[in-house]
């Protein structure tokens, strides 16, 4: 019974710190990207710009493998126009 329980607790552990790393990006960037999406009209290719979603595994966003920081939108569609919403100015580590 104790190596059942054991097993159980590390199982439940594992679980645990895996939906902790799960989500890697800065809720500040996620709150910018859907900032930046809702400037631009919530166009459908950004769609994969969901709350629900990391950001590091959206379409056209970048991260660096280290430390998970957005360095790179690279946003190409022909159904975009108007100006770079400021917004983007809130992302800090984006190189340019």
């Amino acid at each position: 019974m104790g190596s059942t329980t054991s097993l159980l607790s590390l199982l439940c552990y594992t679980l645990l710190i895996s939906s902790t790393f799960s989500e890697l990006c800065n809720p500040q960037y996620k709150k910018v990207l859907l900032q930046i999406k809702q400037a631009f009209n919530n166009p459908y290719v950004l769609a994969s710009w969901d709350p629900n979603t990391d950001c590091c595994d959206r379409y056209c966003v970048t991260c660096d493998s280290a430390s998970n920081r957005i360095n790179y939108l690279t946003i190409f569609s022909s159904h975009l126009s108007g100006q770079i919403p400021p917004e983007v100015g809130d992302l800090p580590f984006l190189d340019t």
